[in-house]
């Protein structure tokens, strides 16, 4: 959710939460900007939040209402199951044009981390 890569002064437009860990979604949550009383969702697009994690039955997420009122947050939760999906983009893995290698980096060790 990048926690510390962004002012809470400020706040983000968009946040993803991929870990499937409910806790990381309330932080997600947290990181989006405020949206001022004054400030209507048609002067500006309203942040928005975005599920992606898939959560075990046993440890479903739940969120701060008031954090997603305040926010006027937009909760998208996208399925992204689809075989045919998982073709398409494999096939433009192989032709070179969807790049992984600036996705991610080499594994760290978890004390590793901020």
């Amino acid at each position: 959710a990048g926690i510390g890569l962004t002012s809470r002064r400020f706040g983000v437009d968009v946040a993803v939460d991929s870990t499937g860990a409910p806790a990381v979604l309330a932080e997600a949550l947290a990181l989006l900007r405020d949206v001022p009383w004054i400030e209507t969702a048609t002067e500006r697009a309203r942040p928005r939040l975005v599920v992606q994690g898939s959560y075990p039955a046993d440890a479903l997420p739940t969120l701060p209402y008031y954090d997603l009122f305040a926010r006027e947050a937009a909760l998208i939760v996208p399925r992204d199951c689809h075989p045919e999906d998982l073709a398409d983009s494999l096939d433009l893995i192989a032709g070179g044009q969807l790049r992984l290698d600036d996705l991610y980096e080499a594994p760290r060790p978890g004390a590793e981390a901020a």
